[in-house]
Order: structure tokens, then sequence, then C-alpha cells
């Protein structure tokens, strides 16, 4: 649920105009600020999946993605987690792993991004972009490389991979104005 959501900006809406007290009972509003509270909270619990948010950035700009995403963000030592649906698998066994996807915003506002560091994991499955054309970039290479998604309006989402000895990384990336190939 979002700041875009109908119901969400209703029931936001609604808690304003019972903040009202010379309309409305104090009580009154303590119990109908709460229900809409444990409302908001029930409805962003279960977390989204990359799909989701790619589908999202499809209609909205980055910075409106971005607010819809951070529903979905913890931090944890010093850093961000987004408590998304998809799975991580251990690279050789197809093991289930207990990793956490990672998240960082962009300085300088352009987006941000939901990635895996290098490790000896990966998405299982992948987050399916078939939907959409496809694009590639030309420098990608037998280790490494990014695929694209243009949503015109200078909006891309791009995936890129990168493999070494030590296990691979996998980032999504949510931009506005940036070349997804660099």
């Amino acid at each position: 649920m979002s700041g875009t959501d109908p119901l969400f900006r209703a029931a936001h809406r609604l808690v304003f105009a019972l903040a009202d007290t010379k309309r409305y009972g104090t009580m009154k509003n303590i119990i109908l600020i709460l229900l809409v509270a444990f409302y908001t909270l029930a409805s962003t619990a279960n977390a989204d999946t990359l799909e989701d948010f790619i589908a999202y950035f499809e209609k909205y700009s980055a910075e409106e993605t971005q607010v819809y995403v951070e529903n979905y963000i913890s931090k944890s030592e010093g850093k961000y987690f987004a408590d998304i649906e998809n799975r991580v698998s251990q690279q050789g066994t197809g093991e289930e792993l207990p990793t956490r996807w990672r998240y960082s915003a962009f300085k300088d506002g352009s987006g941000f991004k939901i990635f895996l560091p290098i490790d000896s994991h990966y998405p299982d499955p992948k987050p399916d972009i078939s939907k959409y054309e496809v694009l590639e970039c030309s420098n990608n290479g037998a280790s490494s490389g990014t695929v694209y998604v243009d949503f015109g309006e200078s909006k891309t989402f791009s995936h890129s991979w990168s493999c070494g000895s030590i296990g691979c990384s996998f980032d999504y990336i949510f931009t506005e104005n940036a070349d997804a190939c660099n």
C-alpha cells in the first residue's frame, strides 16, 4: 500500500477529519485512528516482490516508487534491507538461504537499487521481466552484464550481475535520467 493507493488516501483523510475534536468525541477519534493504523500496518506486513516493484515503477516515477518501496525497508547494524518475498538459493546445491536483500538509495536522488552483495548465492527464481521489452548492454561479458527495460520518460529498470571466484552479485536498479549501461 502506498500514499497513492485510493483506500490509503481515504483512510488518511478520515483520520484528519476525525482529528477535529469539536465535531467528534476524543475517544471515538482514538479508536478510529488505531483502526486506521492497524489497517495500514496489516496491509504493508506482507512484503511485495521485485516484480511488484517493477510494475509499480512502470506507472510511477522513481521518487514515487522509492517511497512505495521504503515501506518494505528495515535497518539493522547500519545497513538497509528490503523485506521482500524473492528467494535466494545457494550456488551448487540450490538450497534456500536466509540471505536478505539489501537496499540503497542514490545520493543524487535519481533512484535506488535492491541488491544481493557478492556471495555464493543467486535469486531463485530470478525476477521475471519477460513481459517487457528487455534490452542488453553492448559491454556484457561472460561473467557480468546488464539487461534493462526502458519505460520512457527517462525511466529505466536494469538488472546487473557480476560473478567472480568468490561468488556473484546481483543488482536491480530503478533510475531516472541515468544510463542503464554505465
